[in-house]
């Protein structure tokens, strides 16, 4: 008796909405995974040297919702880099540019510098999304982000 070789994928495909839901709800803690570029990610949870205290309107907001929004109402994504630096700064950029989230702010902590990241150009010919040449400012500078948005103030950044 011999057996064929199975030439076809016996995995079905698990959506990702499906899976990082999956994934709250395994955790006993608060989280928020993350699907960038086809890898489920649980980044480390936010310390206080990553962004502000959580007020109790946050903590509010965040068991109402679990931290979901729908593209559409997403109009600027900010980002910390985290311990994970290499998924902060490279698929991240290029899956919001992906989605079409026409302003991503990073604050670099590694080298100590803040990025914005404007007009994505979605994947055409070119199998990869990107944004348009960045505007960059050292952190302790003034980081300009286009109308409606103010002059972030990147100082409080090198106090962490």
């Amino acid at each position: 008796m011999s057996a064929e070789p199975i030439m076809e994928p016996v995995m079905t495909q698990q959506d990702p909405i499906d899976l990082l839901i999956a994934i709250e709800k395994a955790s006993t803690t608060p989280i928020r995974p993350e699907y960038v570029e086809g890898m489920a990610i649980v980044p480390p949870a936010p310390n206080d040297s990553h962004r502000r205290r959580p007020s109790e309107l946050d903590d509010s907001y965040l068991k109402a919702h679990r931290g979901w929004y729908p593209i559409d109402m997403i109009a600027l994504v900010g980002e910390v880099t985290s311990s994970n630096h290499e998924t902060d700064t490279d698929p991240k950029l290029r899956t919001y540019a992906a989605a079409g989230v026409p302003i991503h702010v990073l604050i670099n902590r590694n080298t100590k510098s803040a990025h914005c990241h404007t007009a994505p150009v979605l994947p055409g010919d070119d199998p990869e999304a990107f944004c348009d040449p960045e505007s960059k400012v050292g952190l302790g500078n003034p980081l300009v982000l286009p109308a409606p948005y103010p002059i972030l103030d990147t100082a409080p950044f090198l106090e962490n």
